[in-house]
């Protein structure tokens, strides 16, 4: 497990390099940040876990039982974390990845679906054990389809010598970013549109310096919604022929409306200007991808986030519906939505399993109200602090024939109401986990 000198024996198989350029770490040389690691098991994160010298490795890319060159990308006093730049020894278990950027999007892809679950199903129990000292009771882990199952993709931008393309962040990458053409993990609809966006943002001649992202979102009925989140703020009149552009190259429905953004002819921009199913550029039939409305907003450049600083522009609907077992739930392009619906369909019959009968229930981090509505109890209280999600609670509950609830808005750990001893409480937190605060507020 510690460092090994690298012969003609032994030396990379070409068909596990990695697309990543190495970056200089603490003002070393390229070369000095490097690693030869053998990895024993999976971190809770996902990274592969090894050691090298004394420190602990946890590297993007590996797989238990493999020896890899790591690229160090960040030094600590007792770690090392990194991406593997070479694979020296794979292990048996490695499968080609179906996408050349999936380090960005999902490391996992270098697994067979079923041992992806049985690897995450242990770093669950190690979890529990290790940090709570609880062992869990068996349980099975829902495993839905590997790709097309994603309803948002967000995209970022850069330029390349052909012009503007979407991109990812790479992982590790100092805020590097690698050009893309879409995403499988996503369904198609979202790819057809953030192509058709790419190509309408080119011929308008706006650059990835003026862009920040590109959030898109779909229903299982392939209707599409789309927010472009700017840094800088572009004219309305160039973003009116974007407008124009980009829905000369897809199918949609209704008009814009005079309110939203003026009225406007259809531009031709290479596509059929009578709305008809057309075809983009690269042969993929747009009909399963109808774009229903889009927004534009300035996205304040110091924050990281894409957060909707000021509304520039509007087309069409920015609410899109989506039928969860038996509930109907109205969700916007921004507002937090599960992203796997047909495994949340199954957790959500997991979860009504478990609510007491008869008792209250409490809907923390609720979103737009998912768990609560799923469960369909009156009386149930919803906590939420992002008003983009707030809005559309009392909708929601109405349209599902809710007619005793309470909408709490704010941050939970401050607007939490007393919760009687006896009562059901639904947690969907953030990734970041529950506040503190909050867990002491349960606990008591």
């Amino acid at each position: 497990m510690g460092q090994r000198g690298l012969d003609a024996s032994r030396q990379p198989d070409p068909r596990f390099r990695f697309r990543h350029r190495s970056k200089p770490v603490n003002g070393h040389h390229p070369d000095a940040a490097t690693a030869e690691v053998e990895f024993q098991r999976f971190a809770f994160e996902g990274q592969a876990f090894g050691r090298w010298k004394k420190k602990m490795v946890f590297a993007w890319g590996g797989l238990p039982g493999e020896t890899a060159l790591v690229r160090v990308t960040r030094r600590k006093r007792r770690r090392l974390d990194g991406v593997v730049q070479q694979v020296l020894v794979p292990s048996a278990e490695r499968v080609a990845p179906r996408e050349d950027h999936f380090l960005s999007c999902s490391p996992w892809q270098i697994l067979d679906p079923a041992r992806e679950a049985h690897y995450k199903a242990d770093a669950v129990r190690r979890l529990f054990e290790q940090r709570h000292e609880i062992s869990l009771p068996q349980f099975d882990l829902i495993d839905g389809a590997p790709f097309g199952y994603r309803n948002k993709l967000e995209f970022s931008f850069t330029q390349t010598a052909t012009g503007l393309s979407l991109a990812f962040y790479r992982r590790g990458g100092h805020r590097e970013k690698t050009p893309i053409d879409g995403c499988l993990l996503g369904c198609e609809p979202l790819n057809v549109v953030a192509r058709a966006f790419t190509e309408a943002l080119n011929a308008a001649g706006i650059v990835a310096e003026s862009l920040k992202t590109l959030m898109v979102r779909c229903s299982r009925a392939g209707h599409v919604t789309a927010a472009l989140f700017l840094r800088e703020r572009i004219a309305a009149d160039r973003l009116r022929a974007l407008d124009e552009c980009l829905r000369g190259r897809l199918s949609h429905r209704g008009e814009r409306s005079d309110a939203a953004a003026g009225a406007s002819s259809e531009a031709d921009c290479g596509a059929d200007g009578g709305g008809r199913d057309v075809r983009t550029g690269r042969g993929e039939a747009s009909a399963a991808a109808t774009l229903i409305g889009w927004r534009a907003y300035f996205s304040d450049p110091q924050s990281p986030a894409s957060v909707a600083t000021e509304a520039l522009y509007g087309w069409g609907e920015d609410v899109l519906e989506e039928r969860l077992n038996t509930a109907r739930l109205r969700f916007s392009t921004r507002s937090f939505f599960q992203v796997n619906v047909p495994v949340f369909e199954e957790a959500l019959r997991e979860i009504a399993g478990h609510v007491l009968p008869g008792l209250p229930v409490v809907d923390v981090f609720c979103g737009v109200g998912t768990l609560g509505i799923a469960v369909g109890r009156e009386g149930t209280v919803f906590v939420e602090s992002d008003p983009e999600c707030v809005r559309f609670i009392e909708e929601n509950c109405r349209i599902n024939g809710l007619r005793d609830f309470r909408v709490v808005a704010g941050p939970a750990e401050k607007t939490l109401p007393p919760i009687p001893a006896e009562s059901t409480v639904l947690l969907d937190p953030p990734r970041a986990g529950c506040h503190p605060k909050l867990l002491r507020q349960l606990a008591q």
